[in-house]
């Protein structure tokens, strides 16, 4: 990580995206393995390197932005995973074409997002030979399976819809982009008129 600090510290990056901040045992790891005798292993490892790594960004003026997969599953998870930059969920209530989050999951999914898209990020930074510091907003991605049935007047992909709505109502403002693609094929970014509703400025809460 000190590495990875040390040559972003005077790039015109960001910062960073990190994958795959897993809840579960995403990857079939077959444990227990050496020095990992259960998940709780793993995830007070994450725990462990988001604090640092974050920390560490911050102090360079940089932002961490972790795929946090699964949140839902540990309350407090998402705001303190997204507390140096945000947070990038891949599974926006639903895994595939047509799985989807049941109500109670997709509502613990969109509070613990809401919580931790709350509040700015502080960063420091040079001025000249003084330091300083400055805050910034987090950013919050979110991403819907597509694969959905087509909208009968614009031809858009339903399930973008769907996370469209949830993106518009329960964030409020709060969150920062929304896309709609096909398991793990993130290099496309699929656009739909409905993305570029001006629904004006949300209430303040």
């Amino acid at each position: 990580m000190d590495s990875v600090v040390k040559e972003l510290r005077d790039s015109p990056f960001d910062g960073v995206m990190g994958d795959n901040d897993i809840e579960s045992d995403y990857y079939g790891l077959n444990l227990p393995i050496r020095n990992v005798d259960s998940m709780a292993t793993v995830r007070a490892g994450l725990d462990h390197l988001i604090e640092y790594a974050g920390a560490e960004l911050n102090k360079a003026g940089k932002i961490l932005v972790p795929n946090i997969a699964e949140a839902r599953l540990r309350w407090g998870k998402w705001e303190a995973h997204s507390a140096y930059g945000g947070g990038f969920e891949e599974v926006w209530l639903g895994w595939g074409a047509q799985e989807f989050l049941d109500s109670t999951y997709a509502m613990l999914q969109s509070r613990h997002i809401g919580r931790g898209a709350q509040g700015q990020v502080r960063l420091a930074y040079d001025e000249g030979l003084q330091r300083a510091d400055r805050t910034a907003p987090k950013v919050t991605i979110l991403r819907t399976p597509s694969g959905g049935p087509k909208a009968p007047v614009t031809g858009t992909d339903e399930n973008l819809l769907y996370g469209l709505a949830g993106f518009w109502i329960f964030g409020g403002g709060r969150f920062t982009g929304i896309a709609v693609t096909e398991h793990d094929s993130y290099n496309g970014t699929p656009f739909s008129p409905e993305m570029s509703y001006d629904l004006g400025t949300p209430p303040r809460r």
